[in-house]
């Protein structure tokens, strides 16, 4: 049914077909096979010459013609893209692909998703990104504000992907943006299991909280490790409800970063359960000490205690999350 003769472009009907079915490919299939498909499908509405249409201010055809046409390319151009950066290979693009924004008379979420498109495909890795300007762009994407669960779950999909290309550039982050990250993807879990409840398949409720559970730990915060449980949850709940081998592997691999941090942080527990008991072991009396220094100093009375104290928050950044995924 999706096949068409060589020698005449392919229809709208015949690229609905394809798109759909790189969708489905998109949630079951294995990511090599969809890339071809989606790098495929590029070809294929670039030989129609549809993304041409799509940037003319007096496209031929009926509203609902061209609506139907300039969807096609954007959703074309998201999955393509997102499923290059995904596996770190080349995107198929266009000329003047990002020049023109996405119908305004788009319904619903589709206007909300594909208008983050522009600049997702900014993050190419052949593109060289001013790390001020990345950042700048971050701070705005997070001050958006969406209703619908895919345009959640693009932006967060969006947030994270910056974050990874920040992290070189600035390992620390203001504790409001932090506090907005956690927010958002918190939001993004929920609309994960919206559509999840819902049975609506979008191609973001698998990765979205796997790479949310990543930058939580590597944030290594106590907000941040409040929201694994949530985190794991929904991981789990993904994979209950597509049992794929992609989801096993992606369970399993989560499992194993929390079991890895939990890991870790007992043996920074025991380590200081080891120097508080050392220092009741040597016999040290702190109330014949308070006695003879009376009176005793408070907190505020030591600065470099204060200091101290004040550094030991900047110990709980992004510097030190790269060595969580190193070994056991």
């Amino acid at each position: 049914m999706l096949e068409t003769e060589g020698s005449s472009p392919p229809s709208v009907e015949m690229l609905t077909g394809w798109i759909l079915r790189l969708l489905y490919m998109r949630m079951t299939s294995t990511p090599y096979p969809t890339w071809l498909a989606s790098s495929n499908i590029m070809h294929m509405l670039e030989t129609s010459g549809i993304h041409r249409l799509s940037h003319q201010s007096d496209q031929p055809g009926t509203a609902s013609e061209i609506a139907t046409r300039e969807r096609l390319v954007g959703v074309a151009q998201h999955l393509n893209l997102w499923i290059s950066f995904d596996l770190g290979l080349t995107r198929v693009s266009f000329q003047d692909e990002g020049s023109v924004p996405p119908s305004e008379k788009f319904k619903g979420y589709a206007h909300g998703v594909l208008s983050l498109w522009p600049i997702s495909a900014s993050l190419d890795p052949a593109n060289e990104n001013d790390g001020e300007d990345l950042n700048s762009t971050f701070v705005s994407i997070l001050q958006k504000v969406y209703t619908h669960e895919p345009e959640i779950l693009a932006q967060c999909n969006l947030v994270l992907c910056m974050m990874r290309r920040l992290h070189p550039c600035l390992p620390h982050f203001e504790q409001s943006v932090i506090d907005r990250v956690l927010a958002l993807l918190q939001s993004g879990l929920e609309s994960a299991r919206g559509l999840l409840n819902a049975c609506c398949p979008w191609h973001h409720i698998a990765n979205v909280p796997f790479h949310t559970l990543y930058v939580l730990l590597v944030l290594d915060t106590r907000a941040s490790v409040e929201l694994i449980s949530e985190t794991m949850g929904t991981i789990c709940l993904v994979a209950s409800m597509y049992i794929t081998t992609t989801m096993r592997e992606a369970t399993h691999a989560a499992k194993r970063l929390v079991l890895l941090y939990h890991q870790r942080r007992t043996s920074d527990v025991t380590l200081l359960g080891e120097a508080l008991s050392s220092y009741q072991e040597m016999g040290f009396n702190e109330h014949e000490l308070y006695q003879t220094l009376n009176p005793w100093p408070t907190d505020q009375e030591i600065p470099w205690l204060m200091d101290l104290l004040g550094g030991l928050s900047r110990l709980e950044g992004m510097t030190f999350g790269d060595d969580l995924f190193v070994g056991d």
